[in-house]
């Protein structure tokens, strides 16, 4: 059910019927396990590793793994423009797999990183290519249709896997580092029955840097990438990092429950991603982007005037809402404006983009809350999301979108 080229029959509120499209999920289920599996663990893995209480070096697993993102993302997007999706991911699967499972071999913090940075090496490429071949198998609306279900599974996978790595640390210490074996399969799957189109890149170097630079300074994809930012910026700089302090100092809600409003929004997010493909029929693309942006800035905006808990459910859906359209939707208007030569490097790059608002952003919230106080954050964030809200509007005047 491949469509291969641009394939208009392929009913959008089907393609996730689409075997290929259905490998490309797992793929995508496995690019978001390695954070998020083993950080509920981590109160029994800092024990078994001889650390003592609050474990803090743990948090170097985290940065170990996603460190190589930030550098490598656009080599594996130049190299799968150059020799092809499955010579790159199937031995990224195979890598993520390998070094991620010996994890659970050891009690050495030291080499236990080591490992993490390999995994994190393959994870790169599987955060880069799952999105990229969706690009190159689809078109138009089916394309944005694709992408929103796909995002939809990394919101699942998101809320789910700290469950499964929680269950099963609560087992063994080291039983949620067995779970990248599940990779296995999946890079069999790729290899074997992944049915997609390769790109044909015959271009010199340079000429392919040229025409590459060519499409990156285009207005449009200026703005995507800015938008894409910001979109980290907030939900990392805001929710991810000072929803649970509020939520812990105003309310008292133990972790449990913390975790369980903010797997809420994700929950949300999973939602409304498979519905992309619905709205993109009623409504233009950039319409629905510049709408998520106003959900973004009401969402934050009221966060520090709730004073009953109960109403947290205000700001968990608007951004949970915000969170399903928005990603799905800079993916496939970023998409519509490369070529298959050049799609694989646009979109790691953007992956690139979107790690440093991963990364800055609670860096700089945590400058702004110690400067103007701990509330401050929200109005920075509803800031933040008014002006790019004023930039996609202006943008989509001038150029009569």
């Amino acid at each position: 059910m491949s469509n291969r080229g641009g394939d208009l029959n392929l009913v959008e509120k089907r393609v996730y019927l689409d075997r290929n499209l259905q490998i490309i999920f797992a793929v995508t289920l496995m690019a978001v396990l390695g954070v998020a599996s083993i950080s509920p663990a981590f109160p029994v893995i800092g024990p078994n590793l001889g650390l003592k209480y609050p474990y803090s070096e743990l948090g170097l697993l985290i940065t170990f793994f996603t460190l190589p993102a930030v550098f490598l993302s656009p080599v594996f997007g130049v190299a799968s423009d150059k020799y092809g999706r499955k010579r790159i991911l199937t031995p990224a699967l195979l890598l993520f797999s390998f070094a991620g499972t010996l994890c659970a071999f050891t009690v050495s913090l030291p080499v236990l990183l080591i490992l993490r940075f390999f995994q994190g090496v393959g994870a790169a490429a599987l955060g880069v290519l799952n999105v990229t071949i969706i690009g190159d198998l689809y078109t138009g609306k089916t394309r944005t249709a694709a992408l929103g279900y796909n995002s939809s599974v990394l919101s699942f996978g998101t809320g789910s896997w700290p469950l499964i790595g929680g269950f099963l640390g609560s087992l063994a210490w080291f039983a949620p580092f067995l779970l990248p074996l599940t990779a296995l399969p999946v890079a069999l799957l790729v290899l074997f029955k992944l049915d997609n189109p390769e790109p044909e890149c015959k271009q010199s170097i340079r000429d392919y840097f040229k025409e590459t630079w060519s499409i990156v300074k285009k207005p449009k994809i200026l703005v995507l990438f800015t938008a894409g930012v910001m979109n980290f910026f907030i939900i990392y700089g805001v929710w991810i990092t000072f929803i649970p302090m509020l939520l812990s100092s105003g309310f008292a809600l133990t972790p449990l429950y913390i975790g369980l409003v903010q797997a809420a929004a994700s929950y949300i997010g999973a939602v409304t991603s498979t519905q992309v493909g619905r709205l993109v029929k009623k409504y233009s693309e950039w319409s629905i982007l510049t709408f998520t942006y106003i959900l973004y800035a009401v969402g934050v905006a009221v966060i520090p005037f709730i004073q009953v808990i109960w109403f947290i459910i205000i700001p968990v859906i608007l951004i949970g809402f915000a969170l399903g359209l928005n990603g799905p939707l800079i993916q496939a208007l970023v998409a519509e404006e490369t070529t298959i030569n050049q799609r694989g490097v646009i979109l790691s790059s953007l992956g690139m983009m979107l790690r440093i608002g991963q990364t800055a952003g609670p860096a700089i919230m945590v400058f702004i809350s110690s400067v103007f106080g701990f509330n401050s954050v929200f109005t920075a964030g509803a800031l933040f999301a008014t002006s790019i809200l004023i930039t996609l509007i202006v943008f989509t005047r001038v150029f009569k979108r």
